[in-house]
C-alpha cells in the first residue's frame, strides 16, 4: 500500500508562507491567493477549481489554531495514514 502523493499537501507552500507565519500573515496570504486563483478571475476549468479548493483547505487548517497545531505535529494525518505506517517491524 503506497502513499497517495496527491493527498500529501504542504499547506504552507500552497499559501506561499513560512511555517512561523502569524495569523495576520496567513490571512493576508490567503486573501492574495484566493483573489488570484478564484474561478471568476482565473477561469472555471477543473484545474482552477482544484487549486482554489486546495487554497481554501490550507486556509481552513492554518487559520484555526487547534487545527494548525495538529497539522504541525503530524501533517500527513490528513492523508489517512498514521505514524505506524513509517515504523519498521522485524519479520520473525
Amino acid at each position: 500500500m503506497g502513499i497517495d502523493s496527491q493527498k500529501l499537501e504542504n499547506y504552507y507552500l500552497i499559501l506561499d508562507i513560512k511555517r512561523n507565519s502569524t495569523q495576520d500573515e496567513i490571512e493576508m496570504a490567503y486573501a492574495k491567493m484566493a483573489l488570484k486563483h478564484h474561478p471568476d478571475v482565473a477561469g472555471d476549468s477543473p484545474e482552477v477549481q482544484n487549486r482554489f479548493a486546495k487554497i481554501n483547505k490550507a486556509y481552513s487548517v492554518l487559520s484555526n489554531p487547534a487545527k494548525k497545531q495538529q497539522y504541525d505535529e503530524f501533517p500527513f494525518r490528513n492523508c489517512g495514514h498514521s505514524r505506524k505506517l513509517f515504523l519498521f517491524r522485524s519479520v520473525p
